[in-house]
């Protein structure tokens, strides 16, 4: 027969046991929850590198401006918003160009002040694809009001696009963008 004694020892050591392995599982869950936590950290820290790795490195540079016409005009808003400020052209111009002869009555564009680069720009006769007037270069904060066209244009209502470059202090170009107006010739 067993005594008290030995009795007591063994459900103690049951209890000493059951202690061991709560002890056991409470390991491997603090474990478990440790490796989800890195699991989760790898997963969002391959998210954010996939996401931002190819920043920059793949853009296509274009000799070709954006053109912009009253149906994209949000859209291209939209993708400049997108942009560096750095780069973005606030534009100040008339879009209706009146020219007696080669001279314009009221032809406007202006560089802003909220513009980071002097700009040029040159006025293309969509139907002949030639350019008719290339402008100086045009600092910030400064406008070109009236111009002389390099080439005659024919009595009539002639669509064109003025097509902006930003340089930069040494004159290499920094961006561009176009913008389509009419040019209505009345008089020769």
């Amino acid at each position: 027969m067993e005594s008290k004694e030995s009795g007591k020892k063994r459900g103690e050591g049951l209890s000493e046991s059951k202690e061991a392995e709560k002890k056991k599982e409470s390991k491997k869950v603090r474990i478990l929850i440790a490796v989800i936590i890195i699991l989760v950290i790898a997963i969002i820290g391959l998210i954010i590198f996939f996401l931002f790795r190819d920043k920059g490195k793949n853009t296509k540079v274009t000799d070709k401006p954006t053109l912009i016409t009253e149906e994209n005009a949000g859209q291209v808003l939209g993708d400049l918003e997108d942009d560096s400020a750095d780069t973005m052209f606030n534009c100040r111009m008339t879009y209706n160009w009146s020219f007696n002869g080669k001279k314009s009555e009221n032809a406007y564009v202006a560089n802003t002040d909220y513009n980071h680069y002097p700009i040029y720009f040159e006025v293309r006769d969509d139907d002949s694809q030639k350019i008719i007037y290339k402008s100086a270069t045009i600092p910030v904060g400064s406008e070109v009001n009236g111009i002389t066209l390099e080439k005659k244009l024919s009595l009539g209502t002639h669509p064109a696009t003025v097509i902006y470059h930003l340089v930069d202090e040494d004159g290499k170009e920094v961006s561009s963008t176009a913008f389509t107006i009419t040019i209505q010739v009345v008089g020769n």
